[in-house]
């Protein structure tokens, strides 16, 4: 269980730091993040609608 969501945290940190270096400020590092979660939360919910029906 340590191994996944080591990787997702360091998925996380590169993903913050590569908003970083291109320019992004806190407020738009947030955003990404933010943006980010949502879309896998509409994946989550794509796949959970696959899997009833």
């Amino acid at each position: 269980m340590l191994i996944p969501l080591g990787l997702a945290a360091i998925f996380l940190v590169s993903y913050a730091l590569t908003c970083i270096l291109n320019g992004a400020s806190p407020g738009e590092v947030l955003q990404h993040l933010s943006a980010l979660g949502q879309r896998l939360g509409d994946v989550m919910t794509t796949i959970r609608t696959g899997w009833e029906s």
